[in-house]
């Protein structure tokens, strides 16, 4: 019930932000509330950016495998579909790189780790109309130019 009432509060938002012109951030673990309220989402993992773009294309075309894992553990109204297994790998540091900031700080649990992730801490990619920091676009996209940007900023 908490949780409803704090949606239907949600909605003064928006005519908060339209009435005022002005740019809101909003911080959230429901992935359905940050895709409501539209905009731009930035995903973070440990305490780092790992995603951003526009809500829709983040939602729908999720290019981290921390997003990709994270939405995959949404569970599905529908009954008769059942909830996917949604487990992280499990990876153990190399020796010298557990205490490390300078790597990957997902990379203990991504599914699509890589020696490279251990090395260094990948930068934000420009991935098709997203930025993510994942070295498996590190070849297959350009550095993103690092901008300012808003949690969830309005549509």
């Amino acid at each position: 019930m908490r949780d409803d009432l704090r949606r239907r509060e949600d909605g003064g938002i928006f005519r908060f932000k339209e009435r005022y012109g002005m740019s809101t951030v909003f911080i959230t673990h429901d992935l359905s509330a940050a895709y409501y309220l539209g905009g731009n989402i930035m995903v973070m993992a440990s305490g780092q950016v790992v995603e951003e773009g526009a809500a829709e294309t983040v939602m729908r075309e999720p290019k981290h495998p921390y997003t990709q894992l994270l939405l995959k553990s949404i569970p599905s109204p529908d009954p008769d579909k059942r909830w996917g297994e949604t487990a992280f790998a499990s990876n153990p540091a190399p020796p010298g790189a557990q205490m490390s900031r300078n790597r990957c700080l997902f990379a203990e649990r991504c599914p699509h780790v890589m020696p490279v992730c251990w090395a260094e801490r990948p930068p934000m990619y420009a991935a098709g109309e997203q930025r993510v920091a994942c070295h498996l676009y590190q070849n297959t996209a350009a550095p993103a130019v690092t901008a300012p940007m808003v949690a969830v900023t309005a549509p």
